[in-house]
């Protein structure tokens, strides 16, 4: 798993490998002026800067951002804006109801995430969110 924190980068391989800006965290806690990493629990490894907080335990991330990040981020953690009939929004801007075309979306290789993204589905129209009368098609 890699994390982009303004200018560095921390790489968790599992909870005991750990690199910072390509160097290996021989030691948590390790500190930077920007950047914190612990062992929160004997299972989480805590991720901390001024803005956001990510706990990671080898399988589930648990993102926690400061309220200056509202309506400013979208991917696989949703978009941030207390609105979860969007949170599936692809990288194009489009919405979709399938996970799995979401998930490959955001997946991080040599291209663009985009080129992965069909710009037609090969099913018919669906109905994926509903709230009162408002519908989503696509």
């Amino acid at each position: 798993m890699t994390f982009t924190i303004g200018i560095n980068t921390v790489v968790v391989s599992d909870i005991h490998t750990i690199t910072f800006n390509g160097k290996p965290v021989e030691q948590l806690p390790y500190q930077t002026t920007d950047v914190t990493i612990r062992q929160a629990t004997s299972h989480f490894i805590l991720i901390e800067s001024k803005d956001m907080h990510i706990a990671y335990d080898g399988n589930a991330l648990y993102v926690t951002l400061e309220s200056f990040y509202r309506e400013r981020v979208r991917g696989l953690c949703g978009s941030f804006d207390y609105n979860q009939d969007n949170d599936l929004r692809l990288p194009n801007g489009k919405l979709t109801c399938d996970t799995h075309i979401f998930s490959r979306a955001y997946q991080l290789n040599d291209t663009k995430p985009e080129e992965h993204v069909p710009e037609q589905f090969d099913r018919p129209v669906a109905v994926c969110f509903r709230r009162g009368s408002e519908k989503a098609l696509f």
